[in-house]
């Protein structure tokens, strides 16, 4: 074979490589549904203290829960409740006659957040089992992230009550539609 054929041969292989090789491209679309979303972070405890003259004060104390929620866009509605999860306190020490569950109220007020929505006054019972309001309305459309609320626990003293250290389990539980 001559040179001129072996040229022609590579010019017409080179042709017949290019001629091979493709290319495509195709396009997506991205979805994504974004949902009502809620969390919500509390204090693992809260002490009540004494104020006042014995025996007529008071134990008082407030917890600072922080929150963010996303209510939809129409018809969107979200609160916070708070329920005690255990019919009476429980004494460490094991005494039989102290606090009751219907001896402490609560009340709720503003923190960082100034949005829509209506606190519960003070003196709101707490009940077991039976989730009752914190923060309520808090709308559709609502958008927050991070911002608290302060709820204040109160109960009177009583003489009758023996000395110990007693506990109280509550939950809040917030609530985005």
């Amino acid at each position: 074979m001559k040179k001129t054929g072996l040229v022609a041969l590579a010019i017409l292989t080179l042709c017949t490589m290019t001629a091979l090789a493709a290319s495509s491209n195709s396009t997506t679309t991205l979805s994504v549904a974004i949902a009502a979303g809620a969390n919500i972070s509390v204090p693992a405890t809260t002490t009540l203290t004494y104020s006042g003259t014995f025996p007529t004060g008071t134990y008082s104390g407030s917890t600072t829960v922080t929150f963010s929620c996303r209510t939809t866009r129409v018809g969107g509605t979200g609160d916070i409740k708070l329920q005690a999860t255990a019919a009476t306190w429980t004494a460490a020490g094991g005494a039989t006659t102290g606090p009751l569950l219907t001896d402490v109220t609560y009340g709720a007020a503003a923190g960082t957040y100034v949005g829509v929505g209506a606190y519960s006054p003070a003196g709101t019972a707490i009940l077991n089992g039976t989730d009752t309001n914190v923060l309520t309305g808090l709308g559709a459309n609502n958008r927050v992230n991070g911002k608290t609320i302060t709820t204040t626990f109160s109960m009177g003293d009583n003489p009758n009550w023996e000395t110990d250290t007693y506990t109280l389990p509550i939950k809040f539980t917030l609530t985005a539609l």
